[in-house]
């Protein structure tokens, strides 16, 4: 099975995705490889997942992953965060501030059961 990724579309962009267009601010399901090259051209971000799909959210799981000790600076920024670096090892895709602020949240909420 092909890993895809919930991609949505940025502000003064469109994505043409087969036969559709796809606006700003809508998402679609994209391959990695095609994932991977919208967010690198900085067209789409990830898209926050539904909650009825926990397990298949990438950047929340591959927080989980991360050596747990904070104190580990390959791993965790300073201010307590997971390093955008050490994202993207794990998911094979470029992982933008904004994309692991999100991914931290909703990890952070998956803990507390929010």
């Amino acid at each position: 099975m092909m890993e895809s990724f919930k991609v949505e579309v940025c502000e003064g962009h469109v994505v043409y995705h087969g036969d559709d267009i796809v606006a700003p601010g809508e998402s679609f399901e994209a391959d990695a490889a095609t994932a991977r090259k919208l967010l690198n051209s900085e067209v789409v971000v990830l898209a926050e997942l539904e909650e009825e799909k926990p397990g298949n959210d990438p950047l929340v799981a591959a927080i989980g992953g991360l050596d747990p000790d904070k104190s580990n600076g390959e791993f965790w920024t300073k201010s307590g965060k997971p390093q955008t670096s050490a994202l993207e090892k794990r998911v094979g895709l470029m992982v933008s501030a904004r994309d692991r602020d999100a991914a931290w949240k909703r990890y952070n909420d998956s803990l507390t059961g929010d």
